[in-house]
């Protein structure tokens, strides 16, 4: 850089000492500012002060004033006569400690002798007012009377400076009859000046208007005579004079020689002026203490711009040497760099720019930015582009880019280019170039592996290999063999040779440098190859000079074959050569492997093609065997459905006219007690009859998996009153206490299959019961982890362990069953299975001789259903409807003449009106014609069954309004879907039970019975 102004030894000491120039003045008028600003708030502040000392004392005189006009008024009493003197004295006396700082309240006659009074001490000699100026004053009004006020004067009595405020009172004529008069202490004024805090060098007084009288002063003067004088500053009366109500000034008194600012300010409805300075010195401290601090920092700054001119001087030294080190270091750099300015210029450009551009130093620093990129693109592969990406970079100084630039010779540079900033600016550009020939040949050959470059040249993998390896290293031959089946043998399955793939050919490995190579590590040979290996024809035949070979490896460590590079001349096997030949060589080996795994799994597949034909051959057979025992099955389950679908009917049938004869003529009160016990055996063995055959049905649905549950909300609580009166009365019977014991947490709603819920309940305590022959029976029902949980009870024999493990199984019965000689086994076995149904478990706990106890746990969840009235049962014989309700018409279907008349009769028990029907066609002709209110169908009979006449009477206009109910003999629950989806609202299955029966029709037509007093049921 050239001397000049900003030369380190010339202008670094002028630009210091301009700057601190610059600064002491801008110090300067700060300063100056802030002088003024102090001074004007002092003034501001001074005069605010004034305003609120200004109304201090107007009250202060306004409160005397009104004190002086309420003693006027209480001596018209003493003129009338209303108050005595002692009165009015007393009065004064009061009112004068009432206000502070009066020193007394008194009233004189009109000669000036003073009557009463307070602050006078006793026995005082007679005291007269009539030389004080105040008093003349108030003697000559003439007018309305104000109040007036004297000089400072000594007190007669207290002997000390007081402000004398009276006002004269008149007579009854209107004359002048003396004054009333307040004696206020100096000090009072002083202690209201004094609370307001101004500082120690504050002055704050009061001054008569006119006469301008010095009245009060604080801090007190040092010549107390100066109080009741005039004042002696012309200043303060100048600005007084001139002013109408208030002034400032700033003036040094020369009773202290402080120099102040006043604030002068005249009592608004009083002849005073109040007077307040602040000491100017102290309101200019903080001005003093600033300025202070800003010479320190003037002088602070000179030290630091001198300690600043000195490390610049020292950097300037430094930057020096750092540009010869930076120099030193691009020299070095194995990046070409070039630096230019803003227009294109050569700023620098190093040693290694110009070896890998083939161009020198000089010329690049000669020649214009114009003919330097015109010759540098004449060594690219595509100049256009060159030059046109130049010049964008150049037209945008900020930009920043990173290029790829291949030349005509094949080599390729990576190319950045960084804007150079100066102070955030573009300063020029810096160009650096990298030689990235070799790494751009070893990515070529992974991106060729990576994106299957040899499909789009039609090649297999490893010829397509061979050739991309031979033309990257420029070599004459490129082979890659595997070893071949025969021993000492390899084959070639990639051969380069003369600028193309080659036919694959087989040779033998003795006395060649593929012989080294196998399993071992690389063989370099890199000259006279012939002569190291005179018995390889090939060598020859090639005019191979040089040869690298390296083995291949598999996935084991097993040498499965080689790789080899010839040439014609000696070549270098440099570290770049070797890690490309490594690359290649683990490329080929993992396609070797998979050529042989492939060879191997389609060995594999074929075996397993022949496996799977003899498999499939098998499968099919087997299917075939299967699909016909399934028919069987299904053909045999169909039979064996209809076979007890049949047997229930042709069973229950008969069974239902045996039952409800029986239970017909127990309603018959006349029959002697002979007759009914019989009936009463008939009945019974009826009902176990009738239990056999249900629970043979029963297992043989399970078996068939035909038995389903069916969840709906029911009465928990009338569930098990039912459940109770069921067995109750046969507990009673054989003299065991029977017992329910429900826990109170349960709820009376539960959602679950009640129906068989009832049957297991049943099942189990009818065991009890049975086997139980003194004690009790006990139901427990409560909750248990989130479930419901029954234990049936009792205090019968028990039962043995072995036993426990069979108690479940069909068929199965204890050797106290089979004492017994009653029931079939089935009855546990059935429980069971309806536990499994409803998604619980049925569990027994027993020892012999201590009882058992049977728990059916179910999760039966709170339901928020409402459930309608449950049907009266157990009201004893129906014997007619309850008066006021019309007997309805019922129509009995049925192709058996027992059934119709037991079901007819049953009905006309109870005066209902019953007309019958041998078939549907009949019962077809019978609704049409009479009209019926309910129809007992039976769904088995000739001529048309009940489901087609059901049909076709739900397809007749009006069929809504009459309800039917299905009689059944069947006693598979699936054949209620069929009824219901038929047209029916009901079914009852056979034997019918006259309970049922009378219930059922009572729901569906809203009907009431009278029952009898006593009731009559079978045993």
């Amino acid at each position: 850089m050239k001397s000049g102004f900003f030369d380190p030894r010339h202008g670094l000491a002028k630009m210091l000492w301009l700057a601190n120039l610059l600064f002491a003045l801008a110090l300067a008028a700060t300063l100056w500012v802030s002088h003024q600003q102090h001074l004007h708030h002092a003034e501001q502040r001074a005069a605010n002060t004034s305003r609120a000392l200004e109304r201090s004392v107007s009250g202060m005189l306004d409160q005397i004033d009104a004190l002086l006009s309420f003693t006027l008024a209480d001596l018209e009493g003493l003129q009338t006569g209303r108050r005595t003197l002692a009165e009015v004295n007393a009065m004064l006396i009061r009112v004068a400690q009432q206000v502070p700082g009066v020193a007394r309240v008194a009233f004189a006659d009109a000669a000036g002798n003073v009557a009463a009074g307070s602050g006078y001490p006793a026995g005082a000699v007679a005291i007269t007012i009539a030389d004080r100026d105040y008093f003349q004053a108030l003697r000559a009004q003439t007018g309305a009377a104000l109040m007036v006020g004297s000089a400072p004067v000594l007190g007669r009595s207290s002997g000390k400076p007081v402000m004398v405020f009276g006002r004269a009172y008149r007579d009854a004529a209107g004359g002048f009859a003396g004054v009333v008069f307040v004696s206020v202490e100096l000090a009072r004024f002083v202690d209201l000046f004094a609370a307001i805090k101004l500082g120690e060098r504050a002055s704050t007084f009061l001054v008569s208007d006119q006469s301008f009288l010095l009245l009060a002063h604080h801090p007190l003067p040092s010549d107390p005579s100066l109080l009741g004088q005039r004042l002696l500053n012309q200043a303060f009366i100048a600005s007084m004079s001139a002013a109408a109500s208030e002034a400032s000034l700033v003036v040094m008194p020369t009773t202290d020689g402080v120099e102040r600012i006043y604030s002068l300010r005249r009592l608004e409805t009083r002849p005073y002026w109040i007077g307040l300075g602040l000491s100017r010195a102290d309101e200019l401290a903080e001005w003093r203490l600033q300025a202070g601090l800003g010479l320190l920092v003037l002088a602070f700054f000179a030290l630091l711009t001198a300690a600043a001119g000195r490390q610049l001087q020292q950097g300037w030294r430094r930057q020096q040497a750092t540009l010869a080190t930076l120099q030193s270091t691009l020299e070095a750099s194995n990046e070409g760099i070039l630096v230019v300015d803003p227009e294109g210029r050569v700023l620098h450009c190093n040693q290694r720019y110009a070896d890998l551009w083939r161009v020198s130093p000089e010329l690049l620093m000669a020649i214009s930015p114009a003919a330097r990129l015109d010759l540098l693109a004449s060594q690219l592969a595509d100049p256009p582009a060159f030059v046109s990406r130049v010049r964008a970079l150049n037209s945008d100084p900020a930009m920043t880019a990173l290029d790829i630039l291949a030349f005509k010779d094949g080599r390729v540079f990576e190319r950045h280019a960084l804007p150079m900033l100066l102070n955030d600016k573009p300063a020029g550009r810096v160009w650096s170039f990298r030689d990235i020939s070799e790494a751009k040949r070893v990515e070529n050959l992974l991106q060729f592996v990576a994106q299957r470059g040899w499909v789009a040249c039609g090649l297999e993998f490893l010829p397509a290999l061979a050739q991309r390896l031979g033309e990257l290293l420029r070599v004459d031959y490129v082979l890659i063999d595997k070893l071949a089946d025969a021993p000492g043998t390899a084959e070639t399955v990639g051969l380069y040779a003369h600028g193309g793939v080659q036919p694959n050919l087989q040779y033998s490995l003795a006395g060649t440098p593929c012989e080294n190579v196998i399993g071992k590590q690389l063989c370099v040979y890199k000259q006279s190859v012939q002569q190291l290996f005179p018995d390889d024809g090939l060598l020859v035949e090639m005019k191979a000079e040089s040869y690298l070979g390296m083995p291949l490896w598999d996935a084991a460590g097993q040498p499965i074959g080689l790789i080899a590079v010839l040439h014609s001349r000696p070549i270098e096997a440099a570290e770049q050569t070797r890690a490309l030949l490594g690359l290649v060589a683990s490329a080929a080996a993992a396609e070797l492997e998979r050529q042989r795994d492939e060879a191997l799994l389609h060995q594999r597949e074929a075996e397993l093609a022949s496996y799977r034909d003899d498999l499939e051959e098998l499968v099919r057979l087997r299917t075939e065997a299967l699909a016909l025992a399934k028919d069987r099955a299904e053909a045999s389950n169909r039979a064996k459905s209809v076979f007890l679908s049949n047997m229930s009917h042709e069973l229950r049938t008969p069974l239902n006219a045996i039952l409800g004869f029986a239970q017909l003529l127990l309603f018959d009160t006349s029959l002697p007690d002979q007759c009914r016990d019989r009936l009463a055996t008939i009945n019974r063995s009826g009902e176990h009859l009738l239990t056999l055959i249900n629970d043979v049905l029963e297992i043989s649905r399970i078996e068939a998996g035909r038995s389903s549950s069916d969840k709906q909300p029911f009465d928990l609580n009338q569930l098990l009153a039912g459940v109770a009166e069921m067995v109750g009365a046969r507990a009673a019977a054989k003299g065991l206490r029977f017992s329910v014991e429900r826990a109170p947490d349960l709820a009376a709603t539960v959602s679950g299959d009640g129906p068989h819920l009832k049957q297991v309940l049943i099942n189990l305590l009818g065991n009890a019961v049975k086997y139980t022959e003194h004690g009790f029976v006990a139901l427990r029902v409560h909750r248990r982890n989130g479930e419901i949980a029954f234990e049936v009870a009792d205090s019968g024999p028990g039962i043995a362990s072995a036993d426990q493990a069979q108690l479940f199984q069909p068929f199965y019965q204890t050797e106290l069953g089979v004492l017994k000689n009653e029931g079939t086994g089935l009855g546990l076995a059935i429980s069971a299975e309806y536990a499994a149904l409803m998604g619980g478990r049925l569990e027994v706990h027993s020892d012999p001789g201590q009882g058992s106890t049977f728990t059916l746990t179910l999760p039966l969840p709170t339901s928020t259903a409402v459930l309608g009235r449950a049907a009266r049962q157990g009201q004893g014989q129906v014997l007619g409807l309850l008066a006021g309700q019309p007997s309805p018409r019922l129509l009995v279907v049925d192709d058996k003449a027992d059934n119709r008349d037991l079901t007819r009769q049953l009905l006309e028990s109870a005066g209902l009106e019953v007309r019958t029907a041998s078939n549907g066609q009949e019962a077809l002709a019978a609704y049409q014609s009479w009209c019926p209110d309910l129809i007992w169908m039976d769904m088995r009979m000739p001529v048309m069954d009940g489901y087609e006449a059901t049909r076709r009477i739900r397809a007749l206009p009006g069929s809504e309004r009459v309800k039917i109910v299905a009689l059944t003999a069947s006693a598979f629950e699936e054949d209620r879907r069929d009824i219901l989806a038929a047209g029916c609202d009901e079914m009852v299955r056979k034997p019918l039970e006259v309970d049922v029966l009378f219930e059922v029709l009572g729901r569906l037509l809203a009907l009431q019975y009278r029952y009898a007093e006593t009731t009559i049921r079978p045993s």
